[in-house]
């Protein structure tokens, strides 16, 4: 009898830890990537020459470097990054708080941004992990890969609020970049216009 109750709760056992682990599966894979170091060199090699090509010899210059060729090198070589556990953990309750924010906040989202929660969380989180001698450790997002780009010390640099409105920020940008047709209707619909072809900044109508 002693054996059979042992075995009975070995049994919900493993059938808990089956289910925690597939919950973590389904955060890291479907919600967040965490790429490693080898996956943005990869995105690099694949995609760096469509932006590299259009800096300018200023853009060259005040990234210490002489050519786009030299500087794709160097990150490459130098910027890329794999997440530890613990960045990995934190980031993950990160965005969890945002994700839960922005359910509780859909009305004020679309109206003020004209963003579809719906679709946006049909867009993976993708995070990329580079050294500071990757456009000045800055975070932003490449169109590309859908991915955000955050700099070495952002876990441990910075405080839990500015995390969030990073994160929060570098995400809306990858959903204009997504949707940005249907984003661009919108905000001409209140006034607001795109500035030049490229740029994801906007600027209202009454004050130009």
């Amino acid at each position: 009898m002693k054996w059979k109750k042992i075995y009975g709760w070995s049994i919900i056992g493993i059938l808990f830890l089956s289910i925690l682990s597939s919950m973590e599966s389904f955060t890291n894979e479907v919600k967040i990537e965490f790429w490693t170091d080898e996956q943005c060199k990869h995105f690099h090699k694949t995609f760096g020459h469509h932006w590299v090509k259009r800096m300018t010899s200023m853009d060259l210059h005040a990234r210490g470097v002489k050519s786009g060729e030299e500087y794709m090198r160097k990150l490459i070589e130098e910027g890329c990054m794999s997440w530890s556990i613990r960045e990995r953990s934190i980031l993950r309750e990160r965005i969890g708080e945002i994700e839960k924010w922005l359910q509780l906040n859909r009305e004020i989202v679309r109206v003020k941004w004209g963003i579809d929660v719906e679709k946006m969380e049909k867009i993976p989180w993708r995070l990329m992990k580079m050294g500071r001698v990757y456009e000045n450790g800055l975070p932003h997002t490449r169109e590309e890969g859908q991915v955000i780009s955050l700099s070495e010390d952002f876990v441990s640099g910075r405080g839990e609020m500015d995390q969030l409105k990073t994160l929060l920020h570098e995400r809306v940008h990858i959903y204009q970049k997504v949707y940005g047709r249907e984003v661009e209707e919108y905000l001409r619909g209140q006034g607001i216009e795109r500035l030049g072809r490229d740029s994801l900044y906007y600027f209202p109508r009454r004050i130009l």
